[in-house]
């Protein structure tokens, strides 16, 4: 493999790992309004609030199966990082 295969494949392999960062556990698409648990783990506001609505009381944390409630739902503001990505993105 030569020096430009290796790179693109670095590359690859960076990108893999950023859009499993930002894909929502449960609907496994690009993340939309993230929310953050109490256990640090985030998700997609509606996939959250549709799980937390399922049934009384507390639920479980899809990934680590600790006990999340609304009360502990922290939202995250994400809208400068989008935007500030979005302009390195148009940058030629």
């Amino acid at each position: 493999m030569d020096v430009s295969a290796d790179r693109v494949e670095e590359v690859q392999n960076v990108l893999n790992a950023m859009q499993k960062i930002l894909e929502c556990p449960i609907c496994l698409e690009l993340i939309k309004e993230p929310v953050s648990t109490k256990c640090d783990h985030i998700f997609c506001k509606f996939c959250m609030l549709k799980l937390l609505n399922q049934k009384k009381g507390p639920s479980q944390c899809p990934l680590c199966k600790n006990d999340i409630t609304k009360r502990y739902i922290i939202w995250v503001v994400m809208g400068g990082w989008k935007q500030q990505q979005r302009e390195k993105v148009e940058i030629p």
